[in-house]
């Protein structure tokens, strides 16, 4: 239908020239033709650019792949364009996004849903008043992903920030169960040296609490502008804590064990009944008494230590019956305690 009317325009403009018509008229018929085939050769594309989330993007640059041409989303998210002859896609970019390209093919109306930049935060720090480059950060920060804390033998995070923050000073408390660790970010020479401000997901609380395997990054403001944003609980620095949120994609599965052998440096030395009872003997003599086994029970005791095989390892006393003596050679060291534990 298009090209019939262009057909018969121009076939109405040989028309006039064959019957002499005046060049004006002519001129006017032959713009008449120009325009009508521009506008056929141009359509209108249109739609809408959101997030992942449904929100409309204010002023996403849409651009005519392979040209200069192009035009931004408005308030709304919406966005329309002239698409020519020739061109067949469009190339969808904002700052914070994965730019993405499109084939229009014969369609007039294309909704687009922009993924963030994931890489584009891999250098940003999180401070009081929300994000910002770090780059573009004037204050001392230090910062630690979960990266480093997931290749770590650890039970609690202090212990995983132990040498991996410069001036972030670790002091392990008593050992006793409940008992956490110390942090220091000024120096323990200062006055009135205190603990910094430490804040889980903008809530303060005990780092020692936190399982190491939720902390997805710490960040440490060292410098005296974290007091310009927290107050003065901020004056001996601040420990920002970040802890692991849901992810689009698989659902992942980590499993992390442990095996340790304990094991005594040194046994302590077994003595037989016969090194015993002259030991013993030596410590009374030396203490200003007299020997504590007299002879008759040292003679049953070395009987029993050269020959236990004819002799009883308890020796009961002729003159008190009452009173006995037990001279076996049982190594009660072995017996008690292990060479190893798991």
């Amino acid at each position: 239908m298009q090209y019939s009317k262009q057909s018969n325009i121009l076939h109405r403009w040989y028309s006039c020239i064959g019957r002499g018509l005046s060049g004006l008229s002519a001129v006017i018929l032959l713009q008449a033709v120009c325009i009508s085939l521009s506008a056929q050769s141009l359509r209108t594309i249109s739609g809408t650019v959101k997030d992942a989330w449904g929100e409309p993007l204010i002023g996403v640059s849409v651009v005519i792949t392979g040209s200069a041409s192009g035009t931004v989303t408005d308030i709304d998210g919406r966005y329309s364009i002239n698409m020519p002859a020739g061109k067949s896609r469009l190339t969808f970019s904002y700052v914070g996004f994965e730019p993405q390209t499109v084939d229009t093919g014969g369609r007039s109306t294309i909704d687009i849903t922009l993924k963030e930049d994931t890489k584009a935060l891999d250098e940003v720090v999180v401070i009081g008043y929300g994000t910002q480059k770090k780059v573009n950060l004037t204050g001392s920060v230090a910062s630690v992903s979960a990266d480093v804390l997931e290749n770590r033998p650890i039970t609690n995070l202090s212990q995983g920030l132990q040498g991996l923050i410069g001036n972030l000073n670790i002091s392990m408390g008593s050992g006793a169960p409940g008992s956490g660790a110390g942090f220091n970010i000024r120096g323990t020479t200062s006055i009135n040296s205190s603990g910094p401000l430490v804040l889980v997901d903008g809530v303060q609380m005990d780092p020692n609490m936190i399982n190491p395997a939720d902390v997805e990054s710490v960040s440490v403001l060292k410098d005296a502008a974290s007091a310009s944003i927290y107050g003065t609980q901020a004056a001996y620095g601040v420990v920002l804590i970040t802890t692991k949120k849901g992810k689009e994609g698989p659902a992942k599965v980590s499993f992390t064990s442990n095996l340790a052998i304990n094991s005594p440096t040194r046994r302590p030395e077994y003595l037989n009944s016969w090194e015993f009872a002259n030991f013993h003997n030596e410590t009374h003599r030396n203490s200003g008494g007299g020997d504590y086994y007299d002879k008759n029970y040292m003679d049953h005791i070395y009987a029993y230590y050269t020959d236990p095989r004819h002799n009883l390892p308890v020796f009961i006393d002729p003159s008190n019956p009452n009173k006995y003596l037990y001279c076996g050679n049982t190594d009660w060291i072995d017996e008690t305690i292990k060479n190893s534990t798991l």
